[in-house]
């Protein structure tokens, strides 16, 4: 891989991602983040990652982090996640997802195209497989393309690979 290029290492944290070699992932996620901390999706795919391996606070950081680099002041980049850190601190990994998945529905706009791999994500930690199956139908009706990209990688939707309804979205999407 070219070592300066933000985008070509960016991409190559999702082969990783997606072949669940996550250390590998992280640490070409952060050297393309010493290469250019401005790059707004690195810090997305940071905080994914920090996600991923059940570090919470690093990924509120990113956030923070982020939304700095991209031209939101510290104060209301801290604001906005300030719920999430109080979540994460009185009700742990459970409160950080349950918090996460009220910001998203409370956000979200009825014609918004997007937005539901996380949501199923949050249902996920949370324990609400039916939930989570609803909203991933919801965005194969809506045509989210960003199922095709994050199906088959998170595995908290492998408790959901045998359902007959997910199968169904994956078989949509080409992808079964």
């Amino acid at each position: 891989l070219d070592p300066v290029s933000v985008l070509t290492n960016s991409m190559a944290w999702h082969v990783y991602f997606c072949a669940r070699q996550y250390d590998e992932a992280l640490r070409i996620i952060l050297g393309v983040m010493e290469v250019d901390p401005a790059f707004g999706p690195a810090h997305f795919r940071l905080g994914i990652s920090w996600e991923q391996k059940g570090e919470y606070q690093k990924a509120i950081d990113t956030s923070v982090r982020g939304r700095i680099a991209e031209g939101e002041s510290p104060e209301k980049a801290n604001r906005d996640v300030a719920d999430l850190r109080a979540a994460l601190s009185s009700g742990g990994p459970r409160g950080y997802w349950q918090r996460k998945l009220e910001v998203l529905l409370r956000d979200r706009k009825p014609d918004d195209r997007g937005g539901f791999v996380p949501m199923a994500r949050c249902y996920m930690h949370l324990g609400k497989r039916e939930e989570a199956l609803q909203t991933l139908e919801k965005g194969y009706q809506m045509r989210d393309f960003r199922l095709i990209l994050w199906l088959p990688a998170y595995e908290e939707f492998d408790p959901l690979r045998s359902d007959p309804r997910f199968q169904k979205i994956l078989h949509g999407l080409g992808i079964s």
